[in-house]
């Protein structure tokens, strides 16, 4: 299935329209200070486009999934990009006549909740309609704040995602693993896919060397994790299976949602992955009939970290009025913050001493939403916000 990103435009939803919802120090992202929606997963069969929305802070319950029908961003709503077809919650709106019409959808679309993991939309092609192979969508979702159609938060983050269907086979047992968190001392990795069961290899090549290991799915494997026990590798013969249990197992812990995912939080020292930037690679296949295996991950530590920096959770930045930002929360260390506005055009840099609050002056903006990128010596903390 092909993926690809789209140059990018501008699909923020209802830009103008809900800015006086906001007095001068509402943030738009101020409830969850960084963005945590991870990646889309994409499937088609004969009667279905399957997408799952992957994240730690999706919310099923208050979220607009826009989908862009005809790959055409004149036709459609104007606002986001040419969109034809949306999912406002579990309801369904679509482009008619210059505005968006609420229909009732019939059963023609499940919405399926998995909190902190992921939501998923099981939509019929014929409703959509997507007849053919090869027909392109263009994808992007925005969770809202509080019932209110505000962006809380936005994947991607500026432009869309595309997809190209295949009218292929029903989504298989897995559907994809990923690198959804890591902080000073673990990882966590998100395995998806309707039919996950109990039983399970999972390679790890953590020091990125083919050379070593285990040779099995294209790595070196040194770490086994298997039925919630972990392993070291500890034969001579890479192609002997041969492996000792660790003393103190590198699985934190596993958390499982029957028939939608699995949550493995790893330890970094148990793994060996300590050191900054430190590559490695993995590989999930079910140890039943041993057929079903994921392609392979390759992550570098340190990529995710700020999603868990908990010094960076605390800093709040707001506007005190038309010529200022506040930054509150900081603690001391060299600072540099950035301003973009909606195309991506840096309109703002300015280099500054952390000290607990800082004032940032603002050159003379035109009204909209604008993102920050606040880079700090513990890291990049990136929000949204309306000036």
């Amino acid at each position: 299935m092909k993926i690809k990103i789209l140059s990018f435009f501008l699909l923020f939803s209802g830009m103008y329209q809900f800015t006086s919802a906001f007095n001068d120090e509402n943030l738009i992202s101020k409830s969850s200070t960084v963005l945590t929606i991870n990646s889309f997963t994409f499937a088609d069969d004969a009667t279905d486009l399957t997408i799952t929305v992957n994240g730690n802070t999706v919310n099923a319950a208050s979220h607009h999934l826009f989908i862009d029908l005809d790959n055409d961003p004149l036709t459609g709503d104007p606002n986001n990009g040419g969109a034809d077809f949306r999912v406002e919650n579990t309801g369904t709106n679509r482009w008619v006549s210059g505005a968006w019409a609420w229909e009732w959808h019939a059963g023609n679309i499940v919405v399926t909740d998995n909190p902190g993991v992921s939501v998923q939309f099981k939509i019929k092609r014929s409703y959509l309609p997507l007849t053919n192979s090869g027909s392109q969508i263009n994808v992007y979702f925005t969770n809202l704040a509080d019932f209110v159609p505000v962006i809380g938060e936005r994947y991607p983050a500026i432009g869309v995602e595309s997809y190209t269907t295949v009218n292929g086979t029903p989504p298989p047992n897995l559907t994809s693993l990923t690198v959804t968190g890591e902080d000073a001392t673990t990882l966590t990795m998100t395995l998806l896919g309707p039919g996950i069961t109990s039983d399970y290899d999972f390679f790890i090549d953590t020091d990125n060397s083919t050379s070593t290991g285990l040779t099995t799915n294209g790595i070196g494997a040194n770490i086994l994790l298997q039925n919630g026990i972990s392993y070291a590798f500890s034969g001579a013969n890479q192609a002997t299976w041969s492996w000792t249990p660790h003393p103190t197992s590198a699985i934190t812990s596993v958390t499982d949602i029957g028939g939608q995912s699995r949550v493995f939080v790893l330890s970094k020292s148990i793994l060996g992955l300590t050191a900054t930037a430190s590559t490695f690679k993995s590989s999930y296949s079910q140890t039943i009939s041993n057929v079903q295996i994921l392609p392979l991950v390759t992550y570098t530590t340190g990529t995710l970290s700020i999603v868990n920096n908990l010094s960076l959770r605390s800093i709040n930045i707001f506007k005190t009025n038309n010529s200022t930002l506040k930054i509150n929360g900081l603690t001391q260390g060299k600072s540099n913050i950035k301003l973009f506005d909606m195309f991506g055009k840096q309109v703002l840099n300015v280099a500054f001493i952390l000290n607990g609050v800082q004032d940032i002056a603002l050159p003379n903006l035109n009204s909209g939403i604008y993102i920050i990128s606040l880079e700090t010596e513990l890291g990049v903390l990136t929000k949204k916000i309306i000036l």
